[in-house]
């Protein structure tokens, strides 16, 4: 005999997943804070938008809390629900992944700042650089600002060496081109058109994200610390023609071996023309 209750022998018979429930921790109420959870989540929503560094933390809230709402609860209250939501939305939002290997035909783009002697007066220009990193191919135009009207005259350039268009485009959330807050974007009339009219597609990076499009930025500090320095003189023309001291058609490196990373550049860049 094995001593089991018929009904419990009924109760597992009639079971699909005999497996046992994993304990669930009950969720703490806060009812100090009733009322004052949705005013939080605004203000932390609205955070998005700000620079890293002005962002509210859970001790700023709390104390605006306090002030502006008469809060009477805790601060441990406030911080616990601070980060529930961030750990949510961490959790919720995003790919949690970056892209290593980049399809041919796709281009970065982004700005650098730099100083030169143009026509004997010194100013502070802003170096254009798009990059495709399938290829490892680099271009660089210099132009006097980074407003749309610059951006699309100095990527025409580009395309221009290239000999085509790319196929998608990324490029900072910094740039004239467009923005992107909390998750939409919103693009310049003037850099919508010149996009229409070559067809290409365009991304942007998240704000202070740098290391999605690290192709460009390493582009961008190579030229930075090569052949930018020391500062550079140029004739009126040249600035607006995208010529650069020493840099040739392609921003890196110079190699005259058809082996390692130039050689894989120039193998990639003929298998993209054909």
């Amino acid at each position: 005999m094995l001593h089991v209750s018929r009904n419990t022998v009924a109760k597992y018979a009639d079971m699909e997943d005999m497996s046992p429930a994993a304990p669930m921790p009950q969720r703490r109420g806060r009812p100090a804070l009733e009322g004052n959870e949705e005013w939080v989540a605004g203000v932390l929503e609205a955070d998005l938008g700000a620079p890293r560094k002005q962002r509210h933390t859970a001790r700023r809230i709390y104390d605006r809390l306090v002030a502006e709402r008469g809060y009477g609860g805790s601060y441990s209250t406030v911080q616990r629900f601070v980060r529930e939501f961030r750990l949510a939305r961490a959790a919720a939002g995003g790919e949690g992944y970056l892209e290593l290997e980049w399809a041919p035909g796709t281009c970065q783009v982004d700005f650098g700042n730099f100083r030169a002697a143009v026509g004997g007066r010194t100013l502070d220009l802003k170096l254009l650089v798009a990059t495709l990193p399938h290829s490892n191919d680099r271009q660089c135009v210099a132009l006097m600002s980074q407003r749309s009207e610059c951006l699309c005259a100095g990527l025409l350039e580009i395309f221009r060496r290239w000999g085509r268009a790319p196929a998608a485009m990324v490029l900072d959330n910094a740039t004239e081109a467009g923005r992107m807050v909390r998750g939409e974007v919103t693009e310049s009339r003037l850099f919508s058109q010149f996009r229409a009219h070559y067809r290409f597609e365009s991304r942007y990076c998240n704000p202070y994200s740098g290391n999605e499009k690290g192709s460009v930025e390493n582009a961008v500090g190579f030229l930075r610390r090569n052949p930018l320095v020391p500062v550079p003189a140029f004739g009126w023309k040249s600035v607006f023609l995208g010529s650069q001291p020493r840099s040739g058609r392609s921003c890196g490196p110079r190699c005259g071996s058809s082996r390692g990373r130039c050689g894989r550049r120039r193998r990639a860049w003929g298998a993209r023309r054909r």
